[in-house]
């Protein structure tokens, strides 16, 4: 009978974390159609709105295609100023 009951706690905690996960993750609704139509047009004129001004020189923030991409991955191999430092020497 004891090792039924030993089981039967972290099943138990089981079964409760997901009852509670499955009741936090439920979407929840708006109280009523006229909060969800101002939620609705905040929204809106959120995107309407237009990019913030960035830096000194004043120009638009620039989208993903005109920055150049920073991996710290060289498609050309190491250059002479990335090269390992020599250390046989020391």
């Amino acid at each position: 009978m004891s090792p039924i009951l030993w089981w039967s706690i972290p099943l138990a905690a089981t079964l409760l974390g997901l009852l509670w996960a499955l009741w936090r993750g439920r979407p929840q609704r708006p109280a009523d159609a006229h909060e969800a139509m101002q939620e609705r047009d905040r929204f809106r004129a959120a995107m309407e709105r237009p990019l913030p001004e960035r830096g000194r020189g004043g120009s638009v923030a620039a989208g993903p295609a005109s920055r150049p991409s920073v991996t710290g991955v060289s498609a050309t191999g190491p250059s002479a100023d990335t090269a390992p430092a020599d250390n046989s020497a020391a």
